[in-house]
């Protein structure tokens, strides 16, 4: 349905959709699109394609999340609740907390500055990179600060793969800044095996996490199936007395026989 596959194309086709209103200037005064110098920008040619380029930058970049937005903002008090609603729009925000319902429209910006870095930087490498990785930074940074995954686990993956990515983003830049300094003769050629190593671990990372986020989202798949609705195989509840017990040697004796008698009950 396009409520599913709207937001997984997003990045691709707003991308493609932007490409043609992202213009750089060269040396013959002349301005040419980033992802194709062959390419001219505001001649003849390029004005037959600008009626396709808006039909879609409006059709992807702005009513995806416009339409996404709507779903949410109507359905608000049903989301989480009614039956109907979950079975028609669940897959846009059943991963997300109640009170993060919202986080489907954060993750469709994040892809949205992606976007914008390819094509803004796309003939200045080094500059793309670290772009790419101050977004993916202040996404993780604020994936951690607000938990926003309904299940804890998806928030711990989330920020292996955005610090493991980060990695690899770094390598590429050490990498470009050592190809840099070589080519000005200022050496550089003795970071290679450094850059290297650090791409390297960046990668094996990256694999790891997401072999290791799978293997324990069946593993949470099962237990689900096996508990049935019992509330003693929500995630959050487990979460909830994992805490308790950790602060239950701080807390007044009859707060920690609380703590002691919810975790007999989880049990």
């Amino acid at each position: 349905t396009q409520s599913t596959w709207g937001p997984l194309a997003y990045l691709p086709l707003g991308r493609s959709s932007l490409a043609l209103f992202a213009c750089t200037q060269l040396a013959d005064g002349a301005f040419y699109m980033t992802t194709n110098l062959e390419v001219r920008c505001y001649d003849s040619a390029w004005m037959g394609l600008l009626p396709l380029g808006l039909l879609g930058l409006i059709g992807y970049v702005c009513l995806i999340p416009g339409l996404l937005a709507a779903v949410l903002l109507r359905h608000r008090s049903l989301l989480f609740t009614d039956l109907a609603t979950v079975q028609a729009f669940g897959s846009l925000y059943a991963l997300f907390r109640t009170r993060m319902f919202f986080a489907p429209l954060a993750l469709l910006g994040k892809k949205l500055a992606l976007a914008l870095v390819s094509l803004v930087f796309a003939q200045a490498p080094t500059v793309q990179a670290a772009c790419y990785l101050l977004v993916i930074l202040m996404g993780g940074f604020a994936q951690t600060k607000i938990a926003p995954y309904y299940f804890p686990l998806y928030d711990r993956f989330e920020t292996a793969l955005n610090g493991f990515l980060s990695v690899v983003l770094v390598s590429g830049i050490l990498s470009l800044s050592a190809d840099g300094a070589a080519s000005s003769g200022s050496g550089g050629s003795s970071t290679s095996g450094f850059v290297l190593a650090v791409f390297f671990v960046g990668v094996v990372g990256l694999l790891g996490s997401t072999v290791v986020g799978l293997v324990a989202d069946v593993r949470q798949i099962r237990a689900d199936a096996r508990v049935g609705s019992s509330v003693r195989g929500s995630p959050l509840d487990t979460e909830l007395v994992r805490l308790l017990r950790d602060l239950a040697p701080d807390l007044p004796p009859e707060r920690s026989a609380l703590v002691d008698a919810l975790d007999s009950a989880h049990r």
